[in-house]
């Protein structure tokens, strides 16, 4: 488990930090991480945190973009 518990982190981590990066597949491998037994869960459980507040963001911009395509097609 330790093995996969870091490996999940590293992928987590690269798709928090990359541009267009998955941030449901980073939240969806930290919590499991964040979840299990493993040393790295504590660490998970940090960065699920932040990656959490990431997509609360995309998805605030996100909604901005569609008002404002909907006020232009108006």
């Amino acid at each position: 488990m330790a093995e996969w518990a870091r490996s999940a982190m590293y992928v987590a981590r690269y798709h928090y930090v990359s541009e267009g990066g998955d941030l449901e597949l980073s939240r969806d491998l930290l919590e499991t991480v964040a979840a299990s037994n493993s040393e790295d869960a504590d660490s998970a459980a940090d960065l699920v945190k932040r990656v959490k507040g990431a997509i609360g963001r995309n998805e605030e911009v996100e909604g901005e973009s569609v008002k404002e395509e909907l006020s232009v097609e108006m």
